[in-house]
């Protein structure tokens, strides 16, 4: 086995172990929701969308879509619009509930990274940090390039 392929085996054990770490679900307002609804969150965090578009966004179904939006429509973290030009055309955006619940969220997950990263010298914040990026950057590189990049497919929820 490569020096690399190695390492990424032990980063890919390394990181679910951290985030748990670092994201106690007794911190976090949103642990009880399934992954798919989080993502669907995250998702329209950063602009609405019409179910069409969130689909596409997410390499999935409509109709696997559709499923979770209701549940999460009615779980009073997502509300849909009708467009002002075409009535026929519905708009997604996150409740004001679903907003403070992930600022509620990130005050949390940031106040327990910081009760870690305290327990590090400065040297090795920014060392690791650094790391951080440089793997992020690197990893991008697939949608510079032109590649696939990876990605992970939803199945609608059942329940």
């Amino acid at each position: 086995m490569s020096d690399v392929m190695g390492q990424a085996k032990r980063l890919e054990k390394l990181l679910p172990k951290l985030l748990r770490c670092l994201h106690t679900p007794n911190d976090d307002p949103l642990a009880e929701l399934p992954m798919t609804q989080l993502r669907i969150i995250r998702h329209l965090e950063e602009t609405s969308l019409t179910p069409g578009a969130l689909a596409a966004e997410m390499n999935t179904t409509l109709g696997a879509v559709t499923q979770i939006i209701s549940r999460l429509e009615e779980a009073g973290l997502v509300i849909k619009s009708t467009d002002e030009l075409d009535r026929r055309v519905r708009h997604l955006a996150l409740s004001d509930r679903a907003k403070l619940l992930l600022e509620k969220r990130a005050q949390s997950r940031a106040q327990r990274a910081s009760e870690v990263l305290a327990r590090m010298s400065p040297d090795e914040r920014r060392d690791l940090m650094a790391a951080l990026e440089n793997l992020l950057d690197v990893s991008r590189l697939e949608e510079i390039e032109g590649l696939e990049p990876l990605s992970i497919t939803i199945e609608s929820e059942r329940g």
